[in-house]
């Protein structure tokens, strides 16, 4: 490489590697994906379509969009997802951050090798035993217990992809991998928010734990398959040189030219087959089918049907225990469970392993009970132990929906909340069976509320005026409540804006910055606007003709939102 081009991409990714620029790995795509912040101009940008979905659910779609879409304004916790198309720089300047609660983004590539992104972080971890948390989780649909690793995202880096199948559920992806017994498969990449599994195959000597990962946490994890064993003893009369078959019973099923004679086999007997694949079945007729269908590509003769998983794992007996065909009758053999088989084994560690355990913190303000609460917003869609008690309609901000959790948890009925922007419905969490999860559908975000405080109670007392204020620039909606005292302790001046027209303006400056430089409030006088931010040392005093507002919270704006 010449020392000229060397330097190139030096400058290149020094470049790339500033705050304004991300990497997301998108499970849709097994890309990674790099993108840049970049205000969105209604002017000069061409709007395609809205939709509610997951961050990287996002990217993917605008990347497979039919038009050429290369701009994203994604709204994160109301799950909204505009795309774009349009005329753009990769050159991002500092006010493209001044955008409210969404993120104006510019799609600039996406890469199957995420040493080929030109944003990432390098990680480097530990020995493959050393801190990795591990547990025996049980796979029914193949009667199998797998001893299985969760490893940094990072160390997927690299390894073979062999098939992706699309599954919600752990033990599935888990179960795809293990059920063929000839199969290179010993570790998967899983997302249950994006339902995607892809089943990966790892060297045996895999030794350098380490590679690049996306700077975007994603929903993703990387799991290795250490060994996996039955989840039985076969008994004395299934030992391999007593295998006996049952008489044939009952019914055949027709295949064209040929009958089918099925053969009954508790599940202990499928030592003497080898397994070949794992379906989803409805029911076991289907699973059948399935069978049938693969009898010239896999010489499938034999099948089992989870009722408890929905799935067919189809099998082919070993050589010496294959019935020939005759008269145009092929014999299948079905394996059954007894109550010996049907078992349900838990380890305590998989609860730990299996639900991804990154939230965003922020502090949310409740006007109603004058308090800030630590609001945790959960990345994952699937959430642990819980049901829902409560179903509430036509709720247009998703603070109104924790302001009800808010109310509920005070008597002890409310863990957390599913909200969805797109339906406008608040869901209310409960403490469920402990082995039972949920799993959200796209538009929903789940929150919990970990604490509570009280917020300058005394001061608010007669801050009797509140009022929405609808910024366009933004499409967001602000609740604001309007100060009477005039010494305000806990507030200090981020900056001060000259020649703003109009109180209306005032509060667009502060809702195009609240994330970025934690604008709360403004305080309006004479065409002179200040921004101010929350502090515990500092106090302002206003003047008795000015207007001071808290904005309380900021939202997208909803089909039945207020103006």
């Amino acid at each position: 490489m010449s020392l000229l081009l060397l330097l190139h991409k030096l400058r290149q990714s020094f470049r790339l590697a500033n705050c304004n620029w991300m990497s997301v790995y998108v499970p849709k795509l097994d890309a990674t994906c790099a993108l840049v912040a970049k205000k969105i101009d209604d002017f000069e940008a061409y709007y395609i379509e809205r939709l509610f979905c997951s961050f990287e659910s996002c990217i993917a779609i605008c990347f497979q969009h039919r038009y050429s879409c290369n701009s994203i304004k994604y709204t994160p916790f109301a799950k909204q997802c505009e795309l774009y198309t349009r005329n753009a720089t990769y050159d991002s300047l500092p006010e493209d951050v001044e955008t409210g609660q969404s993120r104006h983004l510019l799609l600039h590539s996406c890469h199957k090798e995420i040493s080929a992104v030109p944003v990432g972080k390098i990680i480097h971890t530990t020995s493959l035993d050393a801190d990795a948390i591990a547990a025996n989780i049980h796979l029914p649909s193949i009667h199998r217990i797998c001893v299985v690793q969760k490893r940094q995202f990072a160390e997927s880096d690299g390894i073979q992809r062999l098939e992706e199948i699309t599954t919600s559920s752990l033990r599935r992806c888990l179960a795809a991998c293990d059920a063929p017994t000839y199969s290179s498969c010993n570790s998967v990449l899983f997302s249950a928010q994006e339902k995607t599994c892809i089943l990966l195959a790892r060297p045996q000597a895999f030794l350098y734990l380490g590679g690049t990962s996306p700077t975007v946490d994603s929903a993703a994890q990387f799991f290795i398959i250490v060994y996996c064993r039955n989840d039985f003893k076969a008994g004395a009369s299934y030992a391999m040189q007593g295998f006996g078959r049952q008489p044939v019973i009952a019914y055949t099923a027709s295949n064209s030219h040929m009958q089918i004679l099925i053969n009954h086999e508790l599940f202990y007997a499928t030592k003497a087959a080898i397994r070949l694949q794992l379906w989803d079945s409805a029911d076991e007729k289907e699973c059948l089918k399935i069978c049938i269908a693969s009898i010239t590509t896999d010489y499938c003769d034999a099948y089992y049907f989870s009722s408890r998983e929905n799935t067919c794992l189809t099998m082919r007996l070993k050589k010496q225990y294959t019935l020939p065909e005759r008269h145009g009758r092929r014999s299948i053999t079905k394996f059954y469970d007894d109550v010996t088989l049907d078992v349900t084994l838990r380890d305590e560690s998989e609860e730990c392993m299996t639900y991804p355990d990154h939230f965003t913190e922020m502090e949310v303000s409740l006007h109603e009970f004058k308090e800030i609460c630590v609001a945790q917003y959960w990345i994952s869609t699937l959430i642990p132990n819980i049901i829902f008690s409560k179903h509430y309609a036509n709720i247009s901000f998703f603070n109104e929906c924790i302001q009800i959790c808010r109310h509920l948890k005070s008597i002890g009925e409310c863990k957390g909340i599913a909200y969805s922007k797109k339906m406008e419905t608040c869901m209310i969490a409960v403490d469920g069976n402990r082995n039972g999860e949920v799993l959200l559908s796209n538009d929903q975000q789940y929150v919990t509320l970990s604490s509570c405080k009280k917020d300058r109670e005394t001061e608010r007392a007669n801050n009797t005026q509140h009022a929405f204020c609808f910024i366009p620039e933004l499409d967001e909606i602000c609740l604001l409540e309007l100060y009477e005292p005039l010494g305000l302790p806990g507030w200090k001046i981020i900056t001060t804006i000259e020649n703003t027209f109009s109180l209306q303006e005032c509060l667009s400056k502060c809702a195009s910055v609240m994330n970025v430089q934690k604008c709360s409030a403004v305080n309006f006088i004479d065409q002179q606007c200040m921004l101010l931010g929350r502090s515990k040392r500092t106090s302002f005093i206003r003047s008795r003709y000015s207007v001071f507002a808290e904005l309380l919270y900021c939202e997208i704006k909803s089909n039945g939102a207020v103006e």
